[in-house]
């Protein structure tokens, strides 16, 4: 979904998650100065291909979603080395 950024209203969907769509409507709506998208890799280049002097910026909700899966994983791996450190297995 493509969306204003000042007013967050909805302009255009487009269907699929390729390149070359988003590369053109980009193309077709030139002036654009800043993208915030999510870390597909074909936005990132459609984005390139259709607005290449654009700044592509992550999107508040995958920035604290990756933030909160690194968390976890870091936390989750601490917690089971202390717990193995305290309970080794038995021989």
């Amino acid at each position: 979904m493509i969306t204003d950024g000042e007013r967050h209203h909805p302009i255009d969907v487009l269907l699929g998650r390729e390149a070359g769509p988003l590369a053109a409507w980009l193309t077709a709506h030139p002036g654009m100065e800043i993208v915030c998208r999510d870390r597909a890799g074909a936005y990132a280049e459609g984005v390139r291909r259709g607005a290449p002097d654009a700044l592509q910026a992550a999107d508040r909700f995958h920035l604290w979603r990756g933030l909160g899966r690194a968390v976890e994983t870091c936390v989750g791996t601490a917690v089971s080395r202390r717990l193995h450190e305290r309970h080794p297995a038995a021989p």
